[in-house]
């Protein structure tokens, strides 16, 4: 079965989907829709005219437009499909990803938001040995995206959280969020969270969006031994009391294939690995109690 995504929203987040999608012999672009834009991309058609697109029969539709855009994008692309993938940053307002459920549930669809770092090869490694240990303690994680003037929570700290609930479990104890403005006093550059999981494992994480490089790094704390990860860099090794083993990271797929690999699982009736909107929802209330 191909399965065919039509894509809203003609920018550089669509322009690396369009790449990853026509790589797989799973999927096909039926076309792409942007009020702006006509003419070819690639293989792809760019038109004008949305009737023109929905015509093109899309079995699902990636949305890639600006957070501001997105609500109006699903409340119109959602009466044509039940299968709609969200490329684009999410709303920094809770209120807005609450109407998106919203609109999801009145019409029996399914969001799909595209925070795939839990997909990422380094990832998969580390909860594949995390998965034999008997014991977890602690896990650090510090994440650098210099970017100044981004929501920092949209921006990283709900994939970091994502991710560890993916490592460690969902159940979220203690949760306490420390923010610092100081190179804009409108908006939080720089957050630290705390919390324990159900199996008493200490979270520490630590956002910033200063810095001139960015840096995605994971520490955990086991019995075997502690867990070093460097996610943009694609290393994973253990030190323990026989010294350092490096550890295999199959780097084959992007991060990006391996959602969309799981989205034709969820997609043909196989299980559902994917992000859920509600665990992003459920995230974002964290930091308003």
């Amino acid at each position: 079965m191909i399965i065919k995504i039509g894509i809203v929203g003609f920018n550089e987040i669509a322009k690396r989907h369009y790449s990853e999608i026509r790589r797989s012999n799973k999927f096909e672009i039926s076309t792409i829709y942007d009020e702006n834009e006509s003419g070819m991309f690639g293989r792809a058609e760019i038109i004008n005219d949305f009737k023109k697109f929905i015509q093109t029969n899309p079995d699902a539709i990636l949305i890639c437009v600006t957070p501001n855009e997105l609500i109006n994008a699903v409340s119109t692309c959602i009466k044509h499909t039940k299968h709609i993938i969200i490329g684009t940053i999410l709303p920094k307002n809770t209120s807005d990803l609450r109407e998106l459920r919203y609109i999801a549930d009145t019409h029996k669809a399914t969001l799909t938001p595209c925070i795939c770092d839990r997909f990422n090869p380094v990832i998969d490694s580390l909860n594949k040995s995390l998965s034999k240990e008997d014991e977890i303690y602690s896990c650090d994680i510090f994440h650098q995206i210099p970017k100044l003037g981004d929501d920092i929570l949209t921006k990283i700290s709900v994939c970091d959280i994502s991710v560890m609930r993916y490592l460690f479990g969902e159940t979220t104890h203690d949760f306490i969020a420390y923010f610092t403005n100081i190179t804009n006093q409108t908006s939080s550059d720089n957050v630290n969270i705390l919390y324990k999981t159900k199996n008493h494992v200490l979270i520490n994480i630590s956002n910033s969006l200063c810095g001139d490089t960015s840096q995605y790094l994971i520490r955990v704390n086991a019995k075997s031994g502690v867990y070093f990860a460097d996610i943009i860099n694609q290393k994973l090794h253990q030190i323990n009391e026989n010294g350092q083993i490096n550890l295999k990271v199959n780097n084959k797929d992007t991060q990006l294939q391996v959602m969309y690999d799981k989205f034709y699982d969820y997609f043909s009736g196989n299980n559902n690995e994917l992000v859920k909107f509600d665990e992003i929802i459920n995230i974002k209330e964290l930091f308003e109690k």
